[in-house]
């Protein structure tokens, strides 16, 4: 969560460059962005109390951006934009379901598990979907088997296990 009232978006206040900021220190090369949030947490870094509160705020940003960024867009991508998305997640649906599937096991024993899975099997459905079939023209032979964008999806799966 951000710290002080200082960081919460405000509509007549802020500014698109608080937004990108915000996204940059919480995502982009950030390995503990539970440090860099405003509220004090800094002083914890490299205490039991501080790698617990930082784990569990990774958790949060990880199942949020799981279910909203991923799901949420493949699920009902904004109109005029179905075609892009549906690119980009068949590009990317084998690092998707890796990293996804790491941060379920991230999460074994902690309160965000049973969702992390719910999210992962809903991550699954939805990229073996046929929405992401793809066009003949992007169908390609590798390894004497013919597919387009997306790999055999028991291929992905397999090689998680």
């Amino acid at each position: 969560s951000a710290g002080d009232q200082s960081q919460r978006w405000n509509p007549s206040t802020s500014s698109l460059a608080q937004v990108l900021l915000s996204i940059q220190s919480q995502i982009l090369d950030v390995a503990e962005p539970y440090f860099a949030e405003g509220g004090g947490h800094g002083g914890l870094q490299g205490t039991a109390a501080g790698r617990a509160g930082s784990a569990r705020y990774n958790n949060e940003i990880r199942l949020s951006t799981l279910r909203h960024a991923i799901n949420d867009q493949l699920r009902s991508p904004p109109k005029g934009f179905e075609d892009v998305v549906r690119r980009h997640f068949a590009t990317f649906r084998r690092r998707l379901l890796i990293q996804a599937k790491v941060w379920c096991l991230e999460a074994r024993g902690t309160e965000l598990h049973d969702r992390f899975e719910r999210a992962y099997s809903e991550l699954v459905v939805l990229l073996s979907g046929d929405k992401l079939a793809c066009e003949q023209w992007e169908e390609r032979e590798v390894g004497g088997r013919t597919f387009g964008a997306l790999p055999p999806l028991l291929d992905d799966l397999e090689a998680l296990q």
